[in-house]
């Protein structure tokens, strides 16, 4: 009964424990896939920022060079944070073949010299921002990233995951556009139909994010920990849609450049904050969840040993106590056998 009874209880913590360690490896899969998009992040960012420093250059500022090298150099930091991240996660997220495309199409980027066209800036990049679009969707599904336990977390989500990152390469492209129209001085009936399409659908991105975030907000822990981040977003995105519409209804372009490469970038940059500060806050939510699921797998663990213990010290009791009670009936028998009549 005693080993009858101790193969029951080893089978269901047994269970227990497995169902735990897929939770577990769950977990850090979801974490490591944060982790990566996070670096990939900062690969888009620049490639985005390169993208519009190469038009004002070829706008003939030279003076926005020294900017470009020193994206270039921040490029070069990221890259080398991606290729440590690669070997430091235990999980394959099947983006090896796309992370180097993109180290290649960076090294046609930096190897140019001479450009001959604003146009020819813009294709080259934008190919590029849209594979490290693609590679971050990627990673979000392959580590299950997009899975949310409610309804507000599931929206954070796919807010972060499909929203943002789309939204700031629109806005990228904007910026870039915008500063090839403002450079030459003059904006072209195709010129004004290319950033009107863009714009429209910017405001499309803006009310998408706005009801996501509208949805995961109705969480008080989230809301606690990204509604200043978004507010501050919302107020320099409104600010940048602006000057885009304004260099849309002028008759004359009289916008200066500068100032323009600041209000975007600076609109741009407060979006990268929202998704860096929300794939953080679910990053510590998994970490929280993972140092919960750990503690449970080891209280188990210790129960079944606990219970592994008492059942063994029974057994043993039981064994030891029959044992003694056949010994004595023995030494009895025997005793009654050599004539011994008071033998009880």
């Amino acid at each position: 009964i005693g080993i009858l009874f101790l193969a029951v209880i080893l089978s269901v913590t047994t269970l227990l424990v497995k169902s735990m360690n897929e939770d577990i490896n769950q977990m850090q899969e979801r974490y490591e896939g944060g982790k990566y998009n996070l670096v990939l992040k900062e690969v888009l960012k620049n490639v985005q920022q390169h993208r519009a420093t190469s038009v004002t250059i070829f706008g003939g500022d030279e003076s926005a060079r020294q900017n470009l090298q020193k994206i270039e150099l921040n490029m070069e930091q990221a890259l080398g944070d991606l290729a440590q991240v690669e070997q430091t996660i235990t999980h394959d997220f099947e983006v090896a073949d796309q992370v180097k495309t993109i180290q290649t199409q960076w090294e046609t980027i930096v190897a140019k010299t001479e450009w001959t066209s604003t146009k020819e800036i813009v294709a080259l990049h934008t190919n590029l921002t849209n594979l490290i679009l693609h590679t971050m969707l990627d990673v979000s599904n392959n580590s299950d990233l997009m899975l949310g336990k409610t309804k507000e977390s599931n929206n954070l989500i796919t807010t972060l995951t499909q929203t943002i990152p789309r939204l700031t390469e629109n806005l990228g492209l904007m910026r870039a556009n915008g500063l090839t129209i403002i450079n030459s001085g003059e904006m072209t009936d195709e010129q004004q139909l290319v950033i009107s399409e863009q714009f429209y659908t910017v405001k499309q991105n803006v009310e998408t994010l706005s009801q996501g975030f509208t949805i995961a907000f109705e969480d008080e822990q989230i809301r606690t920990a990204l509604q200043q981040v978004y507010d501050n977003s919302a107020e320099k995105k409104m600010a940048y849609l602006n000057e885009i519409e304004a260099l849309l209804t002028s008759k004359t372009v009289t916008t200066d450049a500068g100032a323009y490469y600041e209000v975007a970038t600076t609109a741009i940059d407060k979006e990268f904050e929202v998704y860096e500060a929300g794939l953080s806050y679910l990053m510590d939510l998994m970490t929280h969840q993972l140092e919960q699921l750990q503690n449970e797998r080891q209280i188990i663990i210790g129960i079944e040993i606990l219970v592994m213990l008492i059942v063994l010290y029974l057994f043993i009791g039981f064994y030891l106590g029959i044992k003694q009670s056949i010994n004595e009936l023995e030494a009895k028998a025997t005793a009654v056998a050599n004539g011994d009549l008071t033998a009880r």
